[in-house]
C-alpha cells in the first residue's frame, strides 16, 4: 500500500469527539499532506449530515477521515467527486457482499435497502476550486443494534461471518485512491456510469415526499451538479436539489 496516495500517512484514535473534528485540529496546527487518514475506535460525537449524530459502537465499525485536494475540477463539476468517493465506499462493501448493496442518493450506502454507511464531506472552496476537502466515512461492520436509526443496518446483521475492521480499511483505502485517480485522469464517464449503475431503483417506479405529499415518479440520473432526475407520470422530466424530495424507502 505504500504506492498509494491515500494512507501513506496514517493515525489511530482509541477515542475521539469525531474524526472528521480532528482533521480539522490537525489542520490547524500543521499541514498534512494529500491523502492523510484518521481512524478512531470511537466517537463521542460523530458527525452525520446536517449535524445529524453518526451512532457507533465501539470498535464494532469503522470511523474514517481523509484529506483530498480535488483542485483539478470546477466548482460545477463538484458532484463528481462526491460520485467518486460514493462509488468506492459502495465497492469496499460490495467486496464482501456481493449483492443488494446500493447508493441513496446523495451518498448513503444501503444493504437490502437498510442504510449500511453514511459519508460526510466537507470542502474549502478558494475562487471556483474545492482547494481541501475532509471526507468522513462511516462503515456499520460488526454492530448488532441501533438505538437511534431503526433503519440502519451493518454488514454483520446483513450477512453473518467474519470480518476483521482493519482488513476492511485496507480495502476501503485502496478503493479511494482507485477512484479518486481514476475521475483525476479525466475519465468522468466511468464515474458517472458507474454511479448510475448502483443507483438505488433506478429506471424504476419509485415513491417520493415532496412538502410531505406522496407522488409516483421514476428516477433517471443524479447530474454533475447532484441534482437527482426524476420522470413524473405527465412524463416531465424535472431535477432537484437535495432535501427538496425525499425518497422513500
Amino acid at each position: 500500500m505504500k504506492s498509494l496516495l491515500i494512507g501513506n500517512q496514517r493515525i489511530h484514535i482509541n477515542t475521539s469527539t469525531s474524526t472528521n473534528a480532528m482533521m480539522h485540529e490537525i489542520m490547524s496546527n500543521t499541514k498534512p499532506n494529500e491523502g492523510f487518514v484518521i481512524t478512531a475506535g470511537f466517537q463521542t460525537a460523530g458527525k452525520g449530515q446536517y449535524g445529524n449524530r453518526w451512532e457507533s459502537e465501539a470498535r464494532q465499525n469503522i470511523l474514517f477521515t481523509v484529506l483530498l485536494k480535488p483542485d483539478f475540477l470546477e466548482l460545477n463539476e463538484s458532484f463528481l467527486f462526491n460520485k467518486a468517493i460514493t462509488i468506492a465506499v459502495q465497492q469496499t462493501i460490495a467486496h464482501y457482499i456481493q449483492t443488494n448493496v446500493y447508493i441513496k442518493w446523495p451518498n448513503d450506502i444501503l444493504i437490502n435497502r437498510k442504510k449500511a454507511s453514511g459519508i460526510l464531506i466537507e470542502n474549502v472552496i478558494y475562487g471556483d476550486r474545492i482547494r481541501e476537502s475532509i471526507i468522513g466515512i462511516g462503515i456499520n461492520v460488526l454492530q448488532k443494534t441501533f438505538n437511534t436509526n431503526l433503519a440502519a443496518t451493518s454488514m454483520y446483521n446483513e450477512l453473518p461471518k467474519s470480518y476483521h475492521v482493519e482488513k476492511i480499511i485496507d480495502t476501503l483505502v485502496i478503493q479511494l485512491d482507485k477512484y479518486y485517480h481514476i475521475l483525476k485522469n479525466g475519465n468522468h464517464a466511468l464515474i458517472k456510469s458507474l454511479y448510475d449503475k448502483y443507483l438505488l431503483d433506478k429506471d424504476k417506479n419509485s415513491k417520493f415526499l415532496i412538502n410531505g405529499i406522496e407522488h409516483s415518479g421514476i428516477i433517471l440520473s443524479v447530474n454533475n451538479q447532484g441534482l437527482l432526475e426524476v420522470k413524473w407520470d405527465e412524463d416531465s422530466i424535472k431535477l432537484y436539489p437535495h432535501k427538496s424530495i425525499y425518497q422513500v424507502i
